[in-house]
């Protein structure tokens, strides 16, 4: 699956600052919810994985600003989007936990 990333204020229709990341989204909501019991900005409901290379950020990559990246899936005109959390490499693989921002529906991705 591919998503556009947008870095802090940029967002659709301009240019995403990384077009077309290839990877695996995974829903993990009910390990999410009960991780994020401190409040919805902390809360998780899937898992990006792609390769290290791929530049997303999360919002502790920029200290004293949000900061974070929005990933939309499957690209900048798409109907579901997701607040990059965390990020972390670990060996090739760039995992990224996310937080799923309101849907349009209908919707074939969820």
């Amino acid at each position: 699956m591919t998503c556009d990333v947008y870095r802090n204020a940029n967002t659709p229709p301009a240019a995403p600052d990384v077009a077309a990341a290839s990877g695996t989204l995974r829903c993990i909501y009910p390990q999410g919810y009960e991780a994020g019991e401190g409040g919805a900005a902390t809360q998780i409901t899937h898992i990006f994985d792609c390769d290290a290379a791929v530049d997303i950020r999360d919002g502790g990559q920029t200290p004293g600003s949000p900061g974070y990246d929005t990933l939309y899936f499957p690209d900048q005109n798409g109907n579901i989007s997701f607040i990059v959390v965390f990020v972390a490499v670990i060996g090739t693989v760039r995992r990224c936990w996310l937080r799923r921002s309101s849907v349009s529906y209908p919707t074939s991705l969820l």
